[in-house]
C-alpha cells in the first residue's frame, strides 16, 4: 500500500560476524565457529550520517561484545508483556520486506549495512505512528529524513518539537537537564521518541528511561525507542535489531 505495506515475508541473512571453522582456522575457534575480522572491520563503513558517527575499532569490539550478549533476545524473545512483545515483532525487528525498501534502496544505493537497518528501522517507526506532525534533528542526513517520509507520507516536518508525535534527536545534542524540561513539557503524551546515538550519550537516554511520562523504552545499541503514554509500571528492555 501506500503506507509500505509489508508484501511477503524475506530471508534473514546469516550472522555476519561468524563463519564455520576449517582445519586450517587458528586453535582459538570455538563450538565450531571463529570470528570473521572482515565482517567486523566492514562496520568500519557502515556510518555516514553524523546522528550514526563512525565507530573505532574498540567501539566496534564492544558493540559486537554486546550484540552477543543480548543475540537471545532477538525477536522479542524473553519478553513477558503482550504489549512490548507485539511491538517489537510487528515493528521494531519486523523482518517482512516492504516494497518501499526497494524503491529507497535504489535512490540511496549508499546506504549500506548498519546505517540502513536504522533507516529502515525509522521507516517501520513512522509507518507504525502515523504522526501528523514530526520533528526531526537537522543532524539527520537528508537520507534519513527520506526514510522517515517513505514511512509516513501523511506527515509534515515541524521545526520544533512541541506537538508532534513522531521524534527523532541525537542523544549528543543535549545534556540530560534540557532533556528532562522537553520530555515533561513538549512531547505529545502518546508520541514516539527515537534517540540516536545513545551508547555515547548515556545522560540522555537515561533521562529518557526515567522520565514519568515514558511507558516503554527500547535499548537496541545504538538507537533507543521510548514510547510515552500513561502507565503505572516502565518497561525497559535490550534487543539487537
Amino acid at each position: 500500500g501506500a503506507d509500505g505495506t509489508a508484501l511477503q515475508c524475506g530471508r534473514v541473512g546469516r550472522c555476519p560476524f561468524f563463519r564455520r571453522s576449517s582445519p586450517t582456522d587458528a586453535m582459538a575457534s570455538v563450538g565450531g565457529f571463529v570470528l570473521c575480522s572482515d565482517a567486523i572491520k566492514s562496520e568500519e563503513n557502515r556510518y555516514h550520517d553524523s546522528m550514526l558517527p563512525t565507530m573505532n575499532f574498540i567501539e566496534r569490539m564492544l558493540f559486537f561484545l554486546e550484540w552477543l550478549r543480548r543475540i537471545g533476545r532477538r525477536k522479542g524473545f524473553g519478553i513477558q508483556s503482550p504489549s512490548a512483545y507485539q511491538y517489537v515483532t510487528d515493528v521494531l525487528c519486523q523482518r517482512l520486506p516492504y516494497h518501499l525498501y526497494a524503491d529507497l534502496q535504489k535512490l540511496f544505493p549508499k546506504v549500506k549495512g548498519r546505517q540502513r537497518k536504522v533507516y529502515r528501522l525509522f521507516f517501520r517507526l513512522a509507518n507504525d505512528r502515523q504522526a501528523e506532525k514530526t520533528f526531526v534533528s537537522p543532524l539527520l542526513s537528508d537520507e534519513g529524513r527520506e526514510y522517515i517520509l517513505a514511512g509516513n507520507r501523511r506527515t509534515t516536518i515541524s521545526k520544533q518539537m512541541k506537538g508532534c508525535g513522531f521524534i527523532v534527536v541525537s542523544a549528543t545534542e543535549m545534556d540530560a537537564h534540557n532533556w528532562n524540561f522537553i520530555l515533561m513539557d513538549e512531547v505529545e503524551s502518546d508520541a514516539v521518541l527515537v534517540v540516536t546515538d545513545i551508547c555515547r550519550g548515556k545522560d540522555a537516554w537515561q533521562a529518557v528511561k526515567t522520565c514519568e511520562r515514558v511507558k516503554m523504552t527500547f535499548d537496541c545499541y545504538d538507537v533507543g525507542v521510548a514510547l510515552f503514554g500513561l502507565t503505572l509500571h516502565q518497561q525497559h528492555y535490550s534487543l539487537n535489531l
